[in-house]
């Protein structure tokens, strides 16, 4: 019975472990929500809680050595914190409430009370309980005989072991799968099984008061062995000694959890898989600490020797951080660096963590050894050690953060750590001895050590974890050694929140990188940065109504924030986490000679959390918001992606103002796309999304109807946006609304029915994660995913102006051409949008074209000949077709607008010889060139025997017109006028049937060599038309293979021995089951590469693949 009671009290102490861990964690997370992300913010929390549980086990040490049923007591403590845990999921949502209700217009100073006064109402109850527990359980356990040191290490190993599994549950199961209120009932469950299991195996029992024990006098030979401090000393030196272990153990595990950031991204399932490390090593050290114990008299000294080893682990740990790419590289297989599983984490954090977490364990059980004590003593002892080591931590992980690694930098700052357990050695080894001399030496060995130590360590190879995922390859083969690392560093900035580097890539670009990940740069063409930038910073220009504020969330390099200055805006306030990114910007402008956006008067700079500063913002001081935060899989950025963000923002908002979010393509996936829309809606009324470069979701939100009208027509074309607009041709109205890929109705029909994104599950931030860092959402997979819903709305596309609605639909076809889905949404989109049957007819041509339907194409351009845009480009696929014929027969169709160009009718004549459309042709040039200077026209003249432009036009049907001048020579040889003419005009000889003719009329003269160069000439033109064809058809080959097929059959027109377009025209036949012609286009073209060895391969490959005889 008495074996199951123990029993008892280490099970719950387990769960009591577990479950304050997922309290830990999810109070965290629900207050970040209130308070935001900032380094300020955190600590405020962290802060609470470390001094909580501190306070907590000194408490608990009082209370244990006075209550008289220990067990007891601690069953009432657990389920008073399970009782907090379920009345904390009414309280802290309601504290929003009240933060921005007070903390509103407040300064630093009075705004950082505020925050400490609601962490401490909120916190302080439930972890002073928690830091009770440990020392009270230590009480009851010593009553029941058991030395107090060695139960207590048992009892602090299983806590730890329910702590380690409390971490893994929640941060790899419990808060990814059910969110943050179902994690906190869930422990709220584990601290009232611990209760009842306590209350259930102790009822009715009674606990036995401590009893001392005899004294018994030492040997005179054990004096030597025994130390000089004892009594309240021995206490106050374990107090000391735990003290400023806590202080490493917890900027060690602050600072190598940053390190491990750089390599492994600081997503929530890397972060729960290193704690999970780092406590697991807490657990097996205290374990290793009570089997040392048994075999040592002098806890000092053993507390020495671990301290002394912890240092040069330490020292040793930065010579394994620089390994840590080149592990991943082996534990993944891949040559990717950046992992997406945790037990890829788990495995290579081990390496570093693990050692020195071990031995950090053995702390505890050897602080308490060290303070020594019997059954009496134990809850007394217990809590204070406890609560040094606590508060302690609580030092360590503020001061890492805050003062180390700003003022040293990491590896300054890691140095420090070593030297604090030099310290903590040197004061353990000193209390061993009563003799001055040996207490002296035991100073100077520590100190000695130290120097060596900071002299001799190996550096921390920072340019090497922070780039190596770049090119994971020259990672492994070069390691951390190679000196090429640094040359590419510019700028190297260790600040409060992560290490941020500015490197050189290729043609002399600067790109901004952010622990490692890529966030901007600057380089290249004006305006130097990416079209995606451009399309966020003026997306709330455009369409806001109002310009008098905007937040800017995420300075990034500056750029977002250079673009809105280019809009109207009174004042801009840009927000920004991490103070070294600021340097970093600047020193890229400052790099590009360009003005940094933040010296402008009207843009203020904010350094904190951008939703912390948006609680307190307000109602209505913005009329817009762009927010570009960091890629949402990571820990922190995912907070602005949720509905309660959204919420925020436009309660910020004022009427009529809007909200720039950008999203990645990249690691991303069609449900989260879906959901992330979803969420919008179920904030904003309106919203429109823009793809960009492939690898961009740009979203504009708002309660007002965001519409493409005169005044976005406007405001489009304005001086202070065309700068970054014009060179991604996104300077009108139709090259821009283009871009769009999703609007607000069928934004709504597209994510109906998706779960929303929440502050309690940031479905991103866990889900994404696990998605492979090379993989993405690709142009086809999203057609794919957007393919049910049409392109464009009856709703917004009435507001577009009546003279660009077609022009809109035309250059969104030509802007998606070769992405059928793509071409199907807009097809779709056609019956609701009430187009004129002209327009009708064009745009259905232009998607027919796209296609490669040439048939359907020419059908419906002809229906709108009297729209000289379907007349243009009838007349120019007909060219292209080589459609001569066709193309003279419609030039003089009744009612069609006028060409634009008479150049493909003077080729069309030249090629039939047909003199009387090259006399109509010809009177065109002054009407539409307006100059009668045309190469093409000249040559016509001279083969017709013209000196002067006639005086006919374009007859109707039928006509016959006779030249109204006489030949040049009186026998009709017009011949050397046509040489003549084609030598004085330098560009005729770019046309084919110019040339032609040139050597005809050569080859007439008898000047053989001429005629051979203009054949030369002739081929030339040909072949490097059929090049140009050629690369469109190879482009257009996957995606559109009608097109592609189109496209390499007028290849074959323009060079018949271009081998690859016979074969892929001959696979598209054969696809289509038209094998008789593909044999013959393989048959035509082995004819022709006769002689020519590589290309017959290409032939001879494609009739074997297709079963083709040649």
């Amino acid at each position: 019975m008495h074996a199951l009671r123990l029993a008892s009290l280490y099970l719950a102490l387990f769960l009591s472990g577990a479950a304050a861990l997922v309290y830990q964690s999810t109070w965290g997370r629900m207050l970040q929500r209130v308070f935001g992300v900032s380094d300020l913010a955190i600590a405020t929390v962290l802060a609470t809680f470390f001094l909580g549980l501190g306070v907590g086990s000194a408490l608990g040490g009082r209370w244990g050595e006075r209550v008289r049923r220990p067990a007891l007591i601690y069953a009432l403590l657990e389920a008073v914190i399970g009782l907090w845990a379920l009345l904390s999921l009414v309280l802290i949502p309601n504290v929003h409430g009240i933060y921005a209700a007070i903390g509103a217009g407040q300064g630093f100073a009075t705004l950082t009370a505020i925050r400490f006064t609601i962490a401490v109402f909120i916190l302080l109850p439930p972890t002073l309980l928690m830091g009770a527990t440990l020392p009270i359980l230590i009480a009851a356990t010593a009553r029941h005989g058991i030395a107090w040191s060695s139960s207590a290490t048992w009892l602090y190993a299983t806590n730890t072991l329910g702590a380690m599994l409390g971490a893994g549950f929640t941060g790899l199961y419990l808060v990814p799968t059910h969110g943050a209120k179902a994690s906190v009932v869930v422990a709220a469950l584990g601290s009232f099984a611990a209760a009842v299991l306590v209350v259930t195996s102790w009822r009715g029992g009674r606990e036995r008061a401590a009893e001392p024990r005899p004294r018994r006098r030492p040997h005179p030979a054990a004096i030597e062995r025994e130390t000089h401090v004892s009594g309240s000393g021995a206490a106050r030196l374990a107090m000391l000694l735990a003290s400023v272990a806590g202080f490493a153990s917890l900027a060690s595990e602050v600072l190598w959890t940053r390190v491990l950031r750089m390599v492994v991204q600081g997503t929530t399932q890397a972060f729960a898989a290193m704690l999970v490390n780092f406590l697991a090593g807490i657990a097996l050290g205290s374990l290793l600490a009570e089997r040392l114990m048994r075999s040592s008299r002098n806890p000092r000294r053993l507390f020495a020797t671990t301290q002394l080893l912890l240092a040069g682990l330490t020292v040793l740990a930065i010579w394994v951080a620089g390994q840590l790419p080149r592990l991943l590289v082996m534990v993944q297989h891949s040559t990717t660096l950046v992992p997406h599983e945790a037990w890829v984490v788990l495995v290579v954090s081990s390496v570093l963590l693990l050692p020195l977490a071990i031995v950090l364990g053995t702390s505890i059980p050897l602080a308490w050894r060290i303070a020594g004590g019997d059954a009496e003593d134990a809850a007394r002892h217990s809590g204070r050690v406890l609560a040094a080591n606590t508060l302690g931590g609580l030092g360590g992980s503020i001061l890492a953060g805050f003062l180390l690694v700003p003022t040293l930098g990491l590896e300054g700052a890691i140095t420090a750590v070593v030297l604090f357990h030099f310290l903590a050695a040197a004061i353990a080894l000193q209390a061993s001895y009563a003799d001055l001399v040996r207490r002296a030496f035991a100073v100077a060995i520590p100190a000695l050590l130290a120097v060596l130590a900071a002299l001799a360590g190996p550096d921390l190879p920072l340019p090497y974890l922070l780039d190596a995922w770049y090119d994971p390859s020259r990672a492994y083969i070069d390691g951390p050694g190679h000196e090429s690392w640094e040359q590419d560093v510019e700028f190297l900035r260790e600040g409060r929140n992560t290490t941020v580097t500015i490197l050189e890539r290729g043609d002399s670009t600067l790109r901004l990188f952010n622990d490692g990940r890529p966030e901007s740069g600057f380089g290249g063409a004006d305006p130097g940065f990416g079209e995606e930038l451009a399309v966020l910073g003026t997306l709330p220009t455009l369409f806001a109504q109002e310009h008098e504020r905007a937040m800017v969330i995420g300075l990034g390099a500056g750029h977002s924030t250079a673009v809105l200055r280019g809009g109207p805006w009174e004042r801009i306030d840009v927000v920004e986490l991490e103070g070294a990114v600021v340097e970093a910007a600047r020193f890229l402008y400052e790099q590009r000679e360009t003005e940094f956006p933040l010296d402008d008067e009207r843009v203020h700079l904010i350094v904190d959390d951008a939703r912390a500063q948006l609680v307190l913002a307000p109602e209505g001081t913005y009329d817009a918001v762009v927010s570009q935060p960091s890629h949402p899989w990571l820990a922190g950025s995912s907070a602005l992606y949720t509905r309660e963000f959204f919420q925020e923002v436009e309660r910020a908002l004022a009427p009529g103002g809007v909200l720039a979010l950008w999203s990645n393509l990249f690691r991303m996936d069609p449900p989260h796309l879906k959901q992330i829309v979803r969420t919008l809606l179920e904030v904003f009324d309106h919203v429109k999304a823009f793809v960009v470069e492939s690898s961009s979701f740009i979203f504009i939100a708002g309660d007002q109807p965001l519409e493409f009208d005169e005044r976005f027509a406007t405001r489009v074309t304005s001086e202070g946006l065309r700068p970054f607009l014009r060179p991604f041709v996104l300077d009108d109205l139709v090259d821009y609304a283009s871009s769009m890929e999703l609007d607000g109705p069928n934004a709504r029909a597209w994510s109906a029915g998706q779960p929303l994104i929440v502050d309690d599950r940031p479905a991103l931030e866990f889900d994404l994660a696990r998605i492979p860092h090379d993989q993405g959402l690709s142009e086809r997979e999203l057609d794919m995913a957007l393919e049910e819903v049409p392109w464009i709305a009856r709703e917004s596309f009435a507001p577009v102006p009546l003279d660009m609605r077609t022009d809109l639909l035309i250059q969104r076809i030509e802007y998606v051409g070769l992405r059928p889905p793509a071409l199907d949404r807009v097809e779709a989109s056609l019956d609701g949008l009430g187009l004129e049957p002209l327009d009708r007819h064009l745009v259905e041509g232009v998607l027919a074209e796209q296609r490669g339907d040439v048939e359907a194409a020419l059908a419906h351009y002809d229906e709108a000949l009297a729209d000289d845009r379907a007349a243009y480009r009838a007349d120019r696929l007909r060219e292209a077709e080589r459609d001569w014929r066709g193309l003279l027969a419609h030039a003089r169709v009744p009612g069609r607008a006028t060409p634009s160009s008479a150049t493909p009718y003077l080729s069309a004549a030249l090629a039939l010889r047909d003199e009387v459309a090259a006399r109509q042709a010809l009177a065109l040039v002054p009407e539409v060139n307006n100059t009668t200077d045309d190469p093409i026209a000249a040559v016509v003249r001279a083969w017709l025997g013209e000196s002067a432009l006639g005086e006919s036009s374009l007859g109707e049907p039928g006509e016959e017109e006779e030249p109204e001048t006489a030949r040049d020579d009186e026998d009709g040889d017009t011949c050397p006028a046509v040489l003549e003419a084609v030598e004085a005009h330098a560009f005729a000889r770019e046309n084919e049937h110019v040339t032609l003719l040139a050597a005809e009329c050569a080859f007439a003269a008898g000047d053989l060599e001429a005629g051979r160069a203009y054949l030369a000439d002739r081929r030339r033109v040909r072949r490097s038309l059929a090049a140009q064809i050629a690369q469109e058809a190879s482009e257009a080959n996957g995606p559109q293979p009608g097109l592609g097929a189109t496209l390499w059959r007028r290849v074959l027109e323009a060079d018949p021995a271009h081998p690859r377009a016979a074969a892929e025209l001959a696979r598209w036949l054969h696809q289509e089951g038209e094998e008789v012609q593909a044999g013959a286009v393989l048959r035509r073209a082995w004819q022709e590469v006769r002689g020519l060895p590589d290309a017959a391969s290409t032939v001879r490959q494609a009739a074997d693949e297709l079963g083709v005889r040649l």
